[in-house]
């Protein structure tokens, strides 16, 4: 927050201080890891069931 002439919308100062804070608190992996699991919670896990597919398909070996 302290770059001269930037401008912040209220939601991104607020996640920014809120981020400050966790960081300075000392909560900042706790914080994390239940970020992480509620992005895993919306994004793959009512989607794949709890069986997300693997990035890169299995390599078949040829011989």
């Amino acid at each position: 927050m302290g770059i001269g002439g930037a401008r912040w919308s209220v939601e991104g100062a607020e996640a920014i201080l809120l981020l400050r804070a966790a960081v300075l608190s000392g909560d900042f992996d706790d914080y994390w890891k239940f970020h992480a699991a509620q992005v895993y919670a919306r994004t793959h896990a009512k989607k794949y069931r709890g069986r997300v597919p693997s990035a890169r398909p299995a390599l078949k070996v040829v011989e």
